[in-house]
């Protein structure tokens, strides 16, 4: 199966495409990207060290989401996002201290019990996506209130993830598989009428 991805943050968009043709560079990709969108899982037990480098993801990621083993929610942090600012995926809530900064090998995570408690449990999970043309985009937007269209994207995402900057505001998801208007929340079955 093939997705297109997509992923916003102020708002910042992650928009997924699948690992079909490639498109040209759009202002939601970056220099230096391969053509291929590259996928990287680990776990680490966290020391509650700050500043602690993630290394041997194997490339520079756009995208990297956490999840403990611990009771605390999944944080999340784009290429778009402000360093040291990380997002709860389901409250919405602006972290700090979380995912400090996105590195060529990895990242570095701070003393947020959302990504490193020095106690059990205290292991990890990561996701690290690297975006690439046509299969997955980064980008921003400003929101106006009311529907609007967002275009550059470079391709028609199966999947799209929506971040608001503002604190609070909880993280929007819509697949190309999903009919109607309906966008989902991660925080459970709650859905959104117009979301994405």
């Amino acid at each position: 199966m093939r997705a297109n991805i997509g992923l916003v943050f102020a708002v910042a968009i992650l928009a997924l495409v699948g690992l079909g043709e490639a498109h040209a560079s759009s202002p939601f990709t970056r220099a230096g990207q391969t053509s291929h969108m590259r996928v990287a899982t680990g776990s680490y037990v966290g020391n509650g060290i700050d500043n602690r480098a993630i290394s041997g993801v194997g490339f520079q990621p756009d995208v990297v989401l956490i999840k403990g083993t611990n009771n605390e929610q999944a944080v999340i942090h784009t290429a778009t996002m402000p360093d040291d600012l990380s997002k709860e995926i389901a409250s919405g809530s602006n972290q700090t201290g979380a995912i400090k900064s996105l590195d060529a090998d990895g990242f570095t995570i701070g003393t947020n019990v959302r990504v490193n408690k020095a106690t059990a449990p205290n292991t990890y999970y990561w996701l690290a996506l690297q975006a690439a043309p046509g299969q997955m985009a980064l980008g921003t937007y400003t929101g106006n209130g009311d529907t609007q269209t967002i275009s550059g994207v470079g391709f028609a995402p199966d999947y799209v993830i929506v971040l608001s900057s503002q604190n609070g505001h909880n993280p929007m998801q819509r697949s190309s598989a999903t009919s109607g208007t309906t966008s989902y929340f991660f925080n459970g079955n709650q859905q959104g009428a117009h979301g994405i």
